[in-house]
């Protein structure tokens, strides 16, 4: 049986003072500056071969709940999350001096694609309309939904009043393109019913009272 590989790595360049490469390539990071771009240089072996070295650029941008809140949907079907994640990257020159931002990218069960973007100037998040209006101008060559309503085929029976609320979740969803590596929490655009009086469940699916009307 083949034996084991063990890769040992070491930080030639970059900022010591934030990031630390441990032997075991495990990077961490300390204190970092919200849209700041990092390169990093750095040393692999993995016990067998000459040593590789790896040019690696981090870049880290925070959101506020506004910008959550504020988030458009995005739905694409039928292309693989690698291939989105190289649009958005190709897409990061402004227009009209705003920056899309890519927010959030979960694979859903059926393999559609969801993306969460807001426009922002400078650090400064914008109100949806301006996404909506940064997007309609832009090319997108993709199959997508744009500005995914999960209420727009209302999903509450018995004449329910649906609402959404974009929510993040506390788990995250590598998606890998290239030599780009995307980690974000996932977002998600979760569904309440507001039921009439006769009706409960979470999709006001359940009578409340099964003789009224009369069925006898």
């Amino acid at each position: 049986c083949a034996l084991p590989i063990y890769y040992e790595c070491k930080l030639l360049d970059g900022p010591e003072n934030i990031f630390v490469v441990h032997p075991d390539c495990s990077v961490k990071a300390g204190r970092i500056h919200n849209g700041r771009e990092y390169d990093l240089d750095i040393k692999i072996n993995d016990g067998k071969h000459e040593d590789v070295r790896v040019q690696a650029k981090l870049n880290f941008v925070s959101f506020s709940e506004f910008a959550v809140e504020e988030s458009v949907s995005l739905r694409f079907k039928h292309v693989q999350a690698d291939q989105i994640l190289g649009f958005f990257d190709n897409i990061r020159a402004s227009v009209d001096n705003r920056l899309l931002e890519l927010l959030s990218m979960n694979t859903l069960i059926d393999g559609t694609v969801e993306c969460f973007v807001a426009s922002r100037e400078n650090d400064l998040f914008l109100p949806r309309e301006d996404t909506i209006d940064h997007l309609d101008k832009m090319k997108i060559d993709l199959p997508v939904i744009l500005d995914y309503d999960p209420c727009a085929n209302n999903p509450c029976a018995h004449e329910g009043k649906c609402s959404k609320k974009t929510m993040v979740l506390k788990q995250t969803e590598i998606t890998e393109s290239g030599n780009i590596i995307f980690n974000s929490p996932i977002l998600v655009q979760n569904v309440t019913c507001e039921c009439q009086p006769d009706y409960a469940g979470d999709k006001c699916q359940t009578q409340k009272n099964p003789c009224i009307p009369n069925p006898c």
